[in-house]
């Protein structure tokens, strides 16, 4: 709900772990929009944290509500039917995101079967887990993605749309980003490959015959949580509240 000059967020809190990365994604938002503390209002009901009104901000005062709900909302044929039709959206331009290389052909623009039966098992089961918060889930449909083979081309690139769009989806944002997908998709790349390989990887310049050339070594093989670690910590230090 929005009107000129008033804008009002929500942010869905399905268990302890959510509300207590609120605090985490606030304090990046205040750092990084260089928000003053003394505009902000905080509202409470019973030692429970409601919303957070935040004034001036762009000529508009912004209203973030926490919705506490229940992690089994996820089952819902509802809401599966709006997450899928989302992450639908996010295939339609999967075509336009082109590697180094260049453009590919055959890069499909829409969700097929797999890929949903992937997200419904997600969704029903894995995500019912109340030690899991929102990046969690976000780093969950990295992996899966990349490493499904859902598609014949373009499945590290859909897995990187998941993940930006399930953080979107739930009122969260890169810093610098105004929309649901990213500016340069290069910046999971280093992520994406060591999920696919499970290598750590370490850039070094070669300046044989002045010419700069970007060598790839393999380091030592990664379990999958150190790489979730990684990129968790990656996340959280850049994760936002959609204020745009």
């Amino acid at each position: 709900m929005s009107k000129k000059g008033f804008l009002e967020i929500t942010y869905s809190v399905f268990n302890d772990r959510d509300r207590e990365l609120f605090d985490k994604l606030l304090t990046n938002t205040i750092r990084f929009y260089k928000i003053n503390p003394k505009n902000i209002k905080y509202i409470s009901n019973n030692n429970l944290l409601n919303s957070i009104e935040i004034s001036e901000f762009n000529n508009k005062t912004i209203k973030i509500n926490l919705l506490y709900v229940s992690s089994e909302i996820l089952t819902t044929e509802t809401f599966y039917e709006t997450f899928i039709k989302g992450m639908s959206l996010m295939m339609n331009s999967l075509p336009s995101y082109s590697t180094k290389v260049g453009p590919e052909s055959f890069v499909p623009d829409y969700l097929n079967g797999a890929q949903k039966s992937a997200i419904s098992s997600m969704l029903l089961y894995k995500w019912q887990d109340e030690s899991i918060n929102h990046i969690d889930k976000a780093i969950d449909l990295l992996f899966r993605y990349c490493r499904g083979h859902f598609i014949s081309n373009g499945n590290k690139r859909s897995a990187v749309l998941f993940t930006l769009f399930y953080v979107n989806y739930f009122s969260m944002n890169f810093y610098g980003n105004k929309h649901s997908d990213i500016k340069d998709i290069d910046t999971f790349e280093i992520f994406v490959h060591e999920i696919i390989t499970n290598q750590e990887h370490q850039q070094n310049q070669d300046y044989q015959d002045s010419v700069n050339n970007i060598k790839i070594n393999q380091g030592k093989e990664l379990t999958d949580e150190e790489i979730r670690i990684k990129i968790y910590d990656f996340i959280s230090k850049n994760l936002v509240i959609n204020l745009e």
